[in-house]
């Protein structure tokens, strides 16, 4: 019993501590002092090393807007996701709030498959359905895929840099009945009737020319 309760109180020491270095760390970075900026970033990698909490590492996730330090996710963050992305949906959020990082570390998405951020959503939602911020993550996710599709119309609709092929409208067909599901505030349903609209009138125009798409519009 007493160990358990030394146990809990250093842990919420260690956290505190963790806490309070990752703050100074942001402090420092905002502040220009980049060189004793690196220096407790090294500190911190090899204190978690030491002691790893992956609550700390979901923390440091949720509270990013953009992208966590390179040399922090590199070293920690990415590793302690790597090790429980296969069925830990808090893994997979972590990455989906980190994504800017991984698009910007070619070797390290290049492992990963060029997995996207379409796809993890989509893994997040097979493993929690009714996960509120992953249905609201990939609502954000197809509502900017669906917007892109046709941002070249009437030239076509697009899949990638090219048009896109019969099978892939349908694709794109499939996206928009999701997202009007995903879409419970109807904010949405202008795009999608829009999307649904040209999709179907670029079909029309593939299936009177042979099926097959320009490669680029």
């Amino acid at each position: 019993m007493v160990w358990e309760l030394f146990e809990a109180y250093y842990n919420q020491i260690n956290t505190l501590a963790m806490d309070e270095r990752y703050k100074k760390f942001l402090e420092l970075k905002r502040s220009g002092r980049k060189q004793q900026a690196r220096v407790l970033a090294d500190e911190i990698i090899a204190a978690y090393r030491s002691d790893p909490d992956f609550e700390f590492v979901l923390r440091v996730c949720d509270a990013n807007t953009q992208k966590v330090d390179h040399l922090l996710w590199k070293n920690l963050i990415l590793p302690e996701i790597l090790a429980r992305l296969a069925d830990d949906p808090r893994a997979i959020k972590a990455l989906i709030q980190t994504i800017q990082n991984l698009y910007s570390a070619k070797e390290e998405w290049k492992n990963l498959g060029y997995i996207t951020e379409q796809d993890l959503t989509k893994r997040l939602l097979m493993l929690r359905p009714e996960d509120s911020w992953g249905k609201a993550a990939r609502a954000r996710v197809l509502s900017r895929w669906l917007a892109y599709v046709i941002h070249e119309w009437p030239s076509g609709v697009l899949y990638g840099p090219n048009g896109a092929s019969l099978e892939e409208c349908a694709e794109i067909l499939d996206a928009v009945e999701e997202l009007l599901v995903l879409d419970a505030s109807g904010a949405l349903v202008a795009l999608c009737g829009d999307v649904r609209k040209k999709t179907r009138s670029y079909m029309e125009r593939l299936e009177s020319k042979g099926k097959q798409p320009p490669q680029t519009i």
